[in-house]
Parts: C-alpha cells; structure tokens; sequence
C-alpha cells in the first residue's frame, strides 16, 4: 500500500531493490499459476519457491543480467474475485495505491476483512499521528513501524515483541489470545482474593455517555 506523493519513487526502489514488475499479461498468467481454480485453490507447488521457478511457471521471462529476487504486481481489487489480494506465501508483492492516509487505512481495512484480521500489518512513516491513525483504526493486534512483519511479528530483540511462532489474532481472528503466544501463557497462577471495603462506581459515571446517546 503506497500513497499517492510517493509510489512512484517507491516503486523504483523497489526495483532496485531486486523487484520485478509485471506487465498485465504477466500479472493474469501469475494469477493462474498460483490460483488455477481461483480463491482457495493456492498452488502448492509454488509456496516459499524461489523466484526463478515461480516466474517459468508463469511464463515470464526475467532479465538474466539483473537479479531479480521477487515479483510484483499491480492491484485490482480485493476479494475472492482478487486471489491475489490475499495470501500468497510465495515471492508475490501485490501493490496497491492510495490518495493517502485514510484511503491507505480504508483499502488496508479491506484486504484484512477478505483474508487475515486480527493477524498484522506494518507502516512506514515518520508521520506520529499516522502511527497512531492506524493503531486506533486497523483491525489488528500488532502493528510494526519501521520494520518487516516477517521479522518483526514473531519478536525481535530490537522492538520487545515475545518470542513466538504462535501469534493470536484476537476475536477479529477467531482467537482467544490477541497477543504472541509465549511461555507466560503455560504458567498457572493462583489469585487469593480477600474481602475488602466495596467500591460500586455510579451507574451515570460508567455509562453516562450512552445514556446520554441512546438513554437508559
């Protein structure tokens, strides 16, 4: 998901990063290759497979005197009719473009709503108010600034994240756990609970607000 005042720049660093982006031909036959029946019927020949492989299964011939070392593609849509809007598990980038923030947020909504809520997404910026934008907005239980989800998810000494293999999606997920499943979640504790003086907080402190919407 790149912004409007940046894509094209972005683009072409990621092609110089080792992308290759593909023509509208290329971008079908890469569709049929890993999708044969459409949604849900990922190839898995093609999964983690080097990027050599996956582009002659395409049918796509890539520049011998550059290394390429993943593909790109240019969005269409999202949803089961946009297999490839969805997970891939292989050297598949699909790029999308967005006016800005809020569109970025909005389009970002929409791919997690088709596959993967609850799960994760990252943003590049150094913009604070966009961090905080799509903390409160996107519906996931990690969000990683400045950094690969591949990497950053699962933890890393460099961002306090546990350790884990296991990442809870929450109940956007269908999880019971929203954060990375770790060793403090196999630890039984007791709570010893004794009496103390109550402290009933008012009925108009608590739900005040939506009284004051929707009344009682």
């Amino acid at each position: 998901m790149i912004v409007d005042d940046i894509y094209e720049e972005a683009l072409a660093q990621l092609e110089d990063a080792g992308g290759y982006l593909c023509e509208t031909g290329e971008r079908n036959r890469i569709e049929q290759a890993l999708f044969p029946d459409g949604h849900g019927s990922l190839n898995g020949d093609l999964i983690a497979r080097p990027v050599s492989e996956l582009a002659s299964a395409a049918n796509i011939e890539l520049d011998d005197n550059k290394e390429t070392s993943f593909l790109m593609i240019k969005a269409r849509g999202v949803g089961p009719q946009h297999p490839l809007s969805g997970e891939k598990l292989s050297l598949v980038l699909t790029v999308y473009r967005a006016e800005d923030i809020e569109s970025a947020i909005k389009m970002t909504t929409n791919i997690l709503d088709y596959e993967g809520a609850g799960h994760s997404c990252c943003l590049h910026t150094t913009i604070d108010e966009h961090i905080d934008r799509v903390g409160q907005s996107v519906p996931v239980c990690r969000v990683m600034i400045n950094q690969p989800t591949c990497y950053g998810n699962g933890g890393n000494f460099n961002n306090g994240m546990p350790f884990t293999l296991s990442m809870g999606g929450g109940t956007w997920g269908g999880n019971q756990l929203d954060e990375n499943l770790q060793y403090t979640h196999f630890i039984n504790r007791t709570t010893v609970a004794e009496k103390i003086e109550p402290n009933e907080p008012d009925d108009d402190e608590l739900f005040g607000s939506y009284f004051e919407k929707y009344g009682r």
